[in-house]
C-alpha cells in the first residue's frame, strides 16, 4: 500500500485535544456528521478511533454548507 493511501485513524480523546472540546460534544459532533457524511470510526484496544481525514473533510463540508 502506497503511503499516501494510508488512513490515519486517532482517538476521540485526541480529536477532543485538537478541536478544544470535551468527549460528550465530540460524542455528539460525531453523531451528527455520521447522519450525513461517512466517517469511519472503529474500536481498537478498547478505544474509539476516527479515520482523521474523513473527520476534518466533514467538518469542512459541514462548515460551508451552514454558511
Amino acid at each position: 500500500m502506497n503511503t499516501s493511501e494510508e488512513t490515519e485513524y486517532v482517538r476521540v480523546l485526541n480529536l477532543c485535544r485538537l478541536f478544544d472540546c470535551d468527549r460528550k460534544t465530540m460524542e455528539r459532533l460525531l453523531d451528527k456528521l455520521a447522519e450525513s457524511h461517512q466517517v469511519e470510526v472503529l474500536v481498537w484496544n478498547g478505544q474509539r478511533r476516527v479515520n482523521y481525514k474523513q473527520f476534518r473533510r466533514a467538518v469542512l463540508l459541514q462548515s460551508v454548507l451552514t454558511f
